[in-house]
């Protein structure tokens, strides 16, 4: 997971930087800083337009597929049922479904 955001942002840098770069050489710094103002207020409205609304942190969910004894069942989560901050790794590899 961490990888795919440090890629994501990195293609977002290399994208925003050359932008402002030449928007300051040709048109100017006022003129840069209000595209790289445009495209930060872009980015924003695009990303508050498509993240869920009710996106919760703390998951409940269980491990059907890990052994009882297995590291992560034994982290102080009573009959198996894991609630925890939920993200995508090798022991969860799906969102869960509810």
């Amino acid at each position: 997971m961490f990888a795919a955001q440090f890629a994501l942002s990195h293609v977002c840098w290399l994208i925003a930087y050359p932008l402002a770069g030449q928007a300051g050489a040709i048109e100017g710094m006022g003129t840069a800083f209000g595209a790289a103002a445009a495209l930060a207020l872009i980015g924003t409205v695009i990303a508050f337009w498509i993240w869920p609304a009710a996106d919760v942190e703390v998951l409940a969910h269980t491990h059907d597929d890990l052994p009882r004894d297995h590291p992560h069942l034994l982290e102080g989560h009573p009959g198996g049922r894991a609630r925890h901050a939920f993200v995508i790794d090798e022991l969860h590899p799906r969102w869960p479904i509810a």
